[in-house]
């Protein structure tokens, strides 16, 4: 593309340049003008096609979470406070620093909560008016139930990066759930050690209307429940 710019340059330069030398012969100048505006028609054509060229040389990204592992959702996605929360597994999988989670060896699944903020409360508490703005600093707590309520396992999803992007997340060792009928229950505390401006001048949208009471009820912990028909069907994709 570099080239084609410097070629266009060269030639208006030349054509000005033309131009300047035949002013005074009129019968001339229209006649040049007239090969002015045609070599400028041609110019505006090839450097049409190079843009195209380069458009149709450029190779589509992989879409974020299309080279990773068949997500199966637990129950349907649902919206509790400022969140909104998805609950998926798949195999397990290994991460880095090591040790703080099993290994994909040693793992039947990896449970995941893909949690946002809505786009309404992402604005509101000051994150932004983007999409699928993701939360930072929260705790998520998951329990498993079985069917006649006895929990099953229990424990607190990590924040971490995969090729879809920012989450939370835990591997489930092998045989800690079995096949059959359950509840997820996941708790979700935003951390204190995220903090909220609201002052007049910079603090949170939310505080303009409602105070600092308004921007308090992030803080607030929520609760949210998804039915979970597990069939281990993630055991057959090793």
């Amino acid at each position: 593309m570099k080239k084609s710019r410097m070629v266009v340059t060269l030639a208006l330069l030349a054509s000005v340049g033309l131009v300047g030398c035949q002013k005074n012969d009129t019968g001339k100048v229209n006649e040049l003008q007239k090969s002015v505006e045609e070599k400028d028609k041609k110019i505006a054509e090839l450097t049409e096609k190079l843009k195209e060229a380069g458009e149709e040389e450029e190779e589509e990204p992989e879409k974020p979470g299309e080279s990773g592992f068949k997500e199966i959702n637990i129950g349907e996605e649902k919206i509790v406070g400022p969140f909104q929360v998805a609950a998926v597994y798949f195999q397990g999988v290994d991460m880095i620093p090591e040790g703080r989670q099993p290994s994909a060896a040693e793992s039947d699944m990896h449970l995941e909560a893909d949690i946002h903020l809505t786009k309404e409360d992402g604005k509101k508490y000051g994150f932004g008016n983007g999409k699928d703005i993701w939360p930072a600093y929260l705790t998520v707590n998951y329990k498993v139930l079985s069917e006649d309520g006895k929990e099953v396992t229990a424990g607190s999803m990590m924040p971490m990066n995969a090729d879809d992007g920012a989450h939370y997340g835990v591997n489930i060792k092998k045989n800690t759930v079995k096949v059959g009928k359950y509840k997820l229950v996941l708790e979700i505390q935003p951390s204190a050690d995220y903090l909220l401006h609201t002052d007049e001048e910079t603090g949170v949208p939310v505080v303009k209307n409602g105070g600092k009471d308004a921007a308090s009820k992030y803080y607030e912990k929520q609760t949210v429940e998804f039915e979970w028909n597990y069939s281990g069907e993630q055991l057959q994709n090793r």
